[in-house]
């Protein structure tokens, strides 16, 4: 007597992802990824290179303290500049801690070695 196999029973349909174990939750960007994600897209698209603009801010802090003092002060740099925003950042930082505040200065710190690259780069002609 030849032995029957009983047709499959289909109980429902269903989506073999919902047999997997579920992944860990995303990990929160962290601060460095966020100022470099920031410093990459949207504000160099708004601002261009960190060099151009934190020496235009420069060039400003060099006439308003030359023409305030009369003294004869070495110009700032675009790397002054980012030093004295991470400046700033610590004081806000001190005074009222929050996120941002981390994420700012650690794209500031990213602008003041972008600042220096570009400085290199264009030394050399590039």
């Amino acid at each position: 007597m030849p032995i029957l196999h009983p047709r499959p029973v289909r109980l429902h349909a269903f989506d073999v992802a919902q047999l997997s174990v579920p992944a860990d939750p995303p990990r929160p960007e962290s601060v460095l990824d966020e100022a470099g994600r920031i410093t990459s897209g949207d504000r160099h698209s708004s601002y261009g290179e960190p060099l151009d603009n934190h020496q235009c801010t420069a060039d400003l802090i060099t006439a308003f303290m030359r023409r305030k003092y009369g003294a004869q002060l070495p110009a700032f740099t675009g790397e002054d500049v980012c030093m004295i925003n991470i400046l700033q950042k610590c004081a806000r930082e001190a005074n009222t801690p929050k996120r941002d505040n981390l994420v700012d200065i650690c794209g500031y710190a990213r602008n003041h070695e972008r600042c220096g690259e570009e400085r290199k780069l264009r030394a050399r002609g590039g």
